[in-house]
């Protein structure tokens, strides 16, 4: 894909000068996952960023045929059933965006923009995140993997459709980690709740996974490239068991669809 290092790097760079305008660049940083369409939403929780090669260019257009398509029901991979946490379309100098909130006058729950550069971000709001015992900030385990294994392959039609040009860089951000508890796990794991133990919990303020991506996954690929980062995710709390995974007589099976809420 890259000739020499420098083109590498160069790509690396461009891609990073891009996630410092969105304040996804340094996870020490107070103001982290803040910028953006992200500013719109209260309760700030995962941000999912998926950025082409060029992620500054003005090319895809906005009409009203992309409009009707941005307004249509999106098929969710884990149930195959239609998405339905987002059910509102609103266009922005920049991009197109479904997104839910409980009142027009407050602020957003969680969206789903593309760019005209084709860039795809959604911020999961009040989706990844619960309160525990009125006290403990929780990552929702399943709803991350699965709207992010959504999103995998919500971009390849987007790939398809308006002809986007690989590389690719993937970012998963969590927000506000630090002594954060990871609930919502599979059947067959353990939640936060009555007699739990706490074994570990990160010490990072915020966390930042990103991969780069030559080829944009196909298939099954999809799904391997989402359970990655639910590994990851579950390695950042002391972990290495595949919690999105139903757990039964020792094994990892499938994931949780039925604790999922696409």
């Amino acid at each position: 894909m890259y000739s020499t290092v420098a083109e590498h790097d160069n790509q690396r760079y461009r891609w990073k000068n891009f996630r410092e305008s969105l304040a996804l660049s340094d996870p020490e940083d107070d103001e982290f996952g803040s910028k953006g369409l992200a500013s719109q939403v209260k309760d700030r929780s995962v941000r999912i960023l998926i950025l082409p090669s060029d992620p500054l260019a003005n090319n895809l257009p906005f009409d009203e045929e992309v409009s009707k398509w941005w307004s249509s029901n999106f098929v969710d991979p884990a149930t195959k059933r239609n998405s339905s946490w987002l059910f509102d379309v609103v266009q922005t100098s920049d991009a197109i965006v479904k997104r839910s909130y409980r009142n027009e006058q407050e602020p957003w729950d969680a969206y789903l923009a593309l760019k005209r550069s084709g860039v795809l971000e959604t911020e999961l709001g009040t989706n990844g995140i619960y309160t525990y015992n009125q006290k403990y900030r929780c990552f929702r385990m399943l709803d991350i993997v699965g709207k992010l294994w959504f999103v995998i392959s919500f971009y390849s039609q987007i790939i398809e459709k308006f002809q986007i040009d690989g590389a690719y860089e993937l970012s998963l951000s969590l927000i506000d980690t630090k002594k954060a508890l990871l609930g919502q796990v599979a059947a067959g794991w353990a939640n936060p709740g009555p007699g739990y133990s706490i074994n570990y919990v990160p010490f990072e303020k915020n966390i930042l996974f990103r991969m780069e991506i030559d080829e944009w996954p196909t298939n099954d690929d999809i799904k391997s490239l989402a359970f990655q980062f639910g590994d990851w995710i579950d390695n950042a709390w002391g972990s290495n068991q595949k919690r999105y995974l139903t757990y039964y007589q020792g094994q990892s099976r499938d994931f949780d669809v039925n604790s999922y809420s696409p």
